[in-house]
């Protein structure tokens, strides 16, 4: 007897409205192959961000990121407070992908910046910052608002960093909150952000600078660091207090000074002597973030050769694939640029180092590791990711 023919299944918009739960989540999944078209099914879709399950309204969120501007008002309603906070901070981070598409959304993105989740005001803030202009004026109304606590304050200032120029009228209103602020990071995040909009370092670095090495508080030298290597030329002027903070004897803040003493540009002839003790440093972040250096310095750091070649042998695999990336990079083996990895690390981490880890280190390590071993370097020695990653 002929088998019997196996029944078709039901189209996607019945699925993704399907009573089962687990037929719904595959529905959405389906989306996130890079085949799909989602598009045509945005309003089922987008149905999914009021499902039961927490993890089919995330992958809804990112289908729907991948949509483009024509999922901005779905991706507003994953921000609404009666959302899971990883759900929020998702939607934040899908419409500040969409940038300037995403004007729209200021509102509900300035409301999220009042959130205690440090992830989701990070998310939201950063979303502004690549909305641009268009966020400016309410994010001066969050900077007036009566009783607004520190970190909304923070977020909101540094939202209008990111702006840049284009920030220009909040200039005052960042200065008056400077004027009474008492909260650590608030007075961090104020300068910064000056500096960022006027492009005058005076606004600001050398309170950064004299935080970094005089500051009892680890968490301020911390942010202190980490934010002088955000402004990256315009940090040049703390080169003294970034090469001292090498020696700090919290490895977070020896850490983030090694990026920022590549960020900022300190010439090699002082920046390279600081960073070779650090490739020894007992901590292995330490190590990585040293390598991260000497690689964005490229070539100048060849005396700090001997150094990472014995690094190469260390038994931590993250510490010894940034030495093996910083080699390629210093020696100009298969690539005369900035490898991916350190393209998007020295991007991306500056902007999240507050965050950074050795796991997303090891993480990204392998990723990049896998796509050069498909794609292999261009004619010009470069991975075909390097221009897009910064």
């Amino acid at each position: 007897m002929p088998r019997p023919k196996p029944s078709e299944p039901a189209p996607v918009d019945e699925r993704l409205r399907d009573p089962d739960e687990m037929i719904r989540l595959g529905a959405v999944g389906e989306f996130l192959r890079p085949d799909a078209t989602p598009a045509p099914h945005r309003a089922a879709i987008a149905e999914r961000l009021d499902d039961t399950n927490e993890t089919t309204r995330k992958m809804a969120v990112l289908v729907l990121g991948s949509i483009g501007p024509a999922a901005v008002n779905d991706l507003a309603r994953g921000l609404d407070e009666k959302q899971p906070l990883a759900v929020r901070g998702m939607a934040a981070q899908a419409l500040g992908q969409l940038g300037p598409n995403a004007v729209s959304t200021v509102e509900p993105l300035c409301r999220s910046l009042f959130s205690k989740d440090s992830n989701l005001r990070f998310q939201a803030s950063f979303a502004l910052g690549k909305i641009g202009s268009g966020s400016v004026a309410e994010l001066r109304r969050v900077l007036k608002t009566p009783a607004a606590p520190p970190p909304t304050l923070s977020a909101a200032i540094d939202a209008l960093g990111w702006v840049g120029k284009e920030a220009k009228p909040s200039v005052p209103d960042i200065e008056d909150v400077a004027r009474d602020a008492e909260d650590p990071a608030l007075r961090l995040a104020c300068p910064t952000a000056l500096v960022k909009i006027t492009g005058k370092a005076s606004a600001g670095v050398p309170l950064l600078a004299k935080n970094l090495v005089e500051c009892e508080d680890e968490e301020v030298r911390v942010e202190s660091a980490k934010r002088i290597g955000e402004l990256r030329e315009n940090g040049r002027g703390a080169e003294k207090e970034l090469l001292s903070a090498t020696g700090d004897p919290s490895a977070r803040v020896r850490a983030k000074s090694a990026v920022a003493l590549a960020t900022t540009g300190t010439p090699p002839s002082k920046s390279v002597p600081a960073l070779r003790p650090l490739l020894v440093d007992k901590q292995s972040d330490v190590r990585v973030h040293a390598g991260m250096a000497l690689a964005h310095i490229g070539p100048p750091a060849s005396p700090a050769l001997p150094e990472l070649k014995e690094m190469a042998k260390d038994p931590d695999p993250k510490v010894s694939k940034t030495s093996l990336e910083a080699i390629k990079a210093i020696e100009g083996k298969k690539r005369s640029k900035l490898s991916p990895m350190f393209a998007i690390k020295l991007t991306k981490r500056i902007m999240k180092l507050t965050k950074g880890s050795s796991k997303e280190v090891a993480e990204e390590t392998d990723a990049v590791s896998a796509e050069e071993r498909q794609d292999g370097p261009t004619e010009d020695g470069s991975s075909e990711d390097s221009a897009s990653a910064g």
